[in-house]
């Protein structure tokens, strides 16, 4: 898991650089979308539990989501899921060793 959720910081940090360097271009547009878990079969493959199922997201609504921001222009870093978002304001008010912690557990917990 450790390369999928680096991989997923370096996306969010080459987004929001490569946004502040369009920003004098308003035709530009930047989107990175951040979903939290999806109903597909990635849990299994990456050997992750799915004791949570109902919080998986329908791959179909977030993709109607997607066209639907390209579609108004937005730009930036989108979130979807209650997941993706509870942890966006964890992260933002924790401090660093507990909120690590906190995902260290959960990641051990849904091995």
């Amino acid at each position: 898991m450790a390369p999928y959720g680096a991989s997923k910081a370096w996306l969010n940090a080459f987004t929001e650089s490569l946004f502040i360097e369009v920003k004098s271009f308003p035709k530009i547009k930047i989107l990175a979308i951040c979903p939290s878990g999806m109903n597909t079969d990635f849990q299994q493959s990456s050997g992750v539990k799915r004791d949570y199922s109902e919080l998986l997201l329908n791959p179909v609504i977030v993709a109607k989501r997607i066209f639907n921001d390209i579609e108004k222009g937005r730009s930036g870093i989108r979130n979807y899921g209650t997941m993706t978002h509870l942890f966006k304001i964890l992260r933002s008010f924790l401090p660093a060793k507990i909120y690590l912690r906190l995902i260290g557990y959960l990641i051990n917990r849904y091995r």
